[in-house]
């Protein structure tokens, strides 16, 4: 009997100590796993690329050009307004008047363009505004002199321009309707290439009031005028960013035609593009890409007959990857808007 009761009592301390040495070995691996779990690194999932077309009325405008071109099929070779991809696929033609048409701009929702266009009457240029599918054309300036470079507010109620009403050429705004046109600048030199900056604040241009072309900015009402660049060669066409921080403008400082970029009190320049004068030597006609990535200008480069030819470019804002965006040889295409 005694020997029996110890049999018993050994089988249940060796059940007992496997049962304790199990949930032990369990503790531990569950401890071992949790350390794993922990020591793992947080899987961040990539960051989606911001689609552009959300931010307009007219998303399938969103990523397409506009710029003037004398080429069409017929042979018509007056200047019209055409819009393509911003691959340079696509190209439609959106006017189709026997006069000269250009200087595009899309409106802040890419729903509509304003324009420049010859009168039916006479040569003097005027100020137009259509759809963006080339319809309901309407005219928004009459003057007995040129209007020119139009460009929208941020809110696409006003619109800056350049006239010669005055005899020189002079910054002008009104409203969306042609109506309320008001003189900004006051000089007996040329200001031209207005910009209205895309805060609402500041318009952006070109004066030759020092003897040589500079960038200026003034606020919206002509007020607080600023001289951004000042040296002795020729600075035209400023463009905003399109979040307003910098200025894109070509020069000639460089003995060549190029594009700089300056913060929009005109400090930190930098110099773009590195063509020096080579293929393509770049003319004037600036326009950054909707995201800032970019910009389009225009380029005088060989043409099949000999010529050169005038063509739409595009580079990245560091002045990398110069590739051609519309080349119509032998036709010319210029004025481009991103």
């Amino acid at each position: 009997m005694k020997w029996n009761l110890f049999i018993y009592a050994l089988v249940c301390c060796v059940l007992l100590s496997s049962c304790s040495l199990l949930a032990g070995n369990k503790e531990e691996n569950t401890n071992e796993k949790d350390v794993v779990v922990e020591e793992k690194p947080t899987q961040i999932a990539p960051k989606a690329t911001e689609d552009i077309s959300a931010k307009f009325k007219c998303p399938e405008n969103a990523h397409k050009i506009l710029f003037s071109s004398e080429w069409n099929p017929l042979g018509i070779t007056n200047f019209d307004i055409y819009s393509a991809n911003d691959d340079g696929t696509q190209v439609t033609r959106l006017t189709e008047r026997p006069i000269w048409e250009g200087g595009p701009v899309w409106s802040p929702d890419r729903c509509r363009i304003v324009y420049v266009g010859a009168t039916d009457k006479d040569t003097l240029e005027d100020i137009y505004m259509m759809d963006a599918d080339g319809e309901n054309r309407t005219r928004l300036t009459s003057s007995k002199a040129n209007d020119r470079e139009p460009d929208w507010s941020p809110d696409g109620k006003k619109i800056v321009f350049m006239s010669e009403r005055d005899g020189n050429r002079e910054i002008y705004i009104m409203s969306n309707k042609g109506t309320n046109q008001e003189r900004l600048t006051k000089t007996e030199s040329n200001d031209e290439n207005p910009h209205w900056s895309p805060k609402n604040d500041k318009i952006v241009f070109a004066s030759h009031r020092d003897g040589n072309w500079e960038i200026y900015t003034m606020n919206i009402d002509g007020t607080k005028l600023v001289n951004l660049t000042k040296n002795k060669f020729e600075d035209m066409d400023p463009v905003w960013s399109p979040d307003g921080s910098q200025i894109a403008f070509y020069s000639n400082r460089s003995k060549y035609n190029e594009i700089y970029i300056m913060d929009k009190n005109g400090s930190n320049l930098r110099q773009i593009t590195q063509q020096k004068g080579g293929d393509p030597s770049i003319d004037l006609d600036i326009a950054w890409s909707p995201d800032g990535e970019w910009i389009a200008f225009v380029g005088t480069t060989p043409g099949k007959n000999g010529g050169g030819m005038q063509a739409i470019f595009k580079a990245a804002v560091d002045g990398s990857g110069v590739q051609p965006l519309v080349t119509r040889d032998p036709s010319r295409s210029n004025e481009v808007e991103w």
